[in-house]
């Protein structure tokens, strides 16, 4: 497989096996699928100026239990939401992995909880204490046994209908009876900025459609045509 990837990828041979090796072991990917998935990485690290990291990226992918084909789709959705938001793909598979119970919990895609963390950095709110608090909203809301994925989508309503009406005073004091006094500021902040918009977070995202694979085709230079040339030397 590695040296499938090779022959088409711009990188170097001693680059190329510890990640087909990582995403073997960690997500147990084989064939064509490994191949492709190894390429996506390699690429996406040469694209974004930074290793994407195997460890991080595939325990956000297993915490949403993404497997097989899946991980193609789930590797170009968090490049299209790094690169709208400017949040390398480390960090955005850290905390999605990190909030990924409370998110499924509250009925939160992997695309959907990826898009949120990327809006809530792009929009300079902290996006850890934000989830964290909707973590612990999910909590406060289960014990009046609503389930939570509707409560949160009804309180979320009833905070952005507040801030319509120009009560945000109203509003940050229902989000501190649910998600706590400090929590609240930033959870309103969320509504206010549009970054909550749980009926289309994907699409308000205003993400591309390019995949990893295309924009790294569409953006090889000499060097990297000089590199694919050298590979399919050594291979020859």
């Amino acid at each position: 497989v590695a040296e499938q990837v090779g022959a088409k990828v711009p990188a170097e041979f001693d680059k190329i096996g510890p990640v087909v090796a990582d995403l073997n072991t960690r997500l147990g990917l084989s064939g064509d699928v490994l191949e492709t998935v190894a390429s996506q990485y390699l690429e996406a690290g040469r694209i974004l100026g930074e290793d994407v990291d195997v460890r991080a990226t595939s325990a956000a992918f297993s915490a949403f239990k993404i497997e097989g084909d899946a991980v193609v789709g789930a590797m170009d959705s968090m490049f299209q939401v790094s690169q709208a938001t400017g949040l390398g793909m480390n960090d955005l598979a850290k905390q999605v992995q990190a909030n990924a119970p409370a998110m499924q919990n509250l009925g939160f895609s992997f695309e959907e909880t990826t898009a949120l963390v990327g809006q809530l950095d792009k929009a300079g709110l902290e996006s850890t204490a934000t989830l964290n608090a909707m973590s612990k909203g999910l909590v406060n809301l289960a014990k009046d046994g609503e389930e939570p994925q509707e409560a949160f989508r009804r309180v979320t309503g009833e905070i952005d209908a507040l801030i319509a009406r120009g009560d945000v005073a109203g509003a940050i004091d229902l989000a501190s009876g649910i998600f706590g006094t400090r929590a609240a500021n930033q959870f309103v902040g969320a509504v206010q900025s549009g970054t909550l918009e749980l009926d289309n977070l994907v699409g308000s995202l205003g993400a591309t459609e390019d995949t990893i694979l295309g924009v790294g085709k569409d953006t090889a230079d000499f060097a990297e045509s000089w590199q694919l040339v050298k590979n399919n030397a050594l291979l020859a």
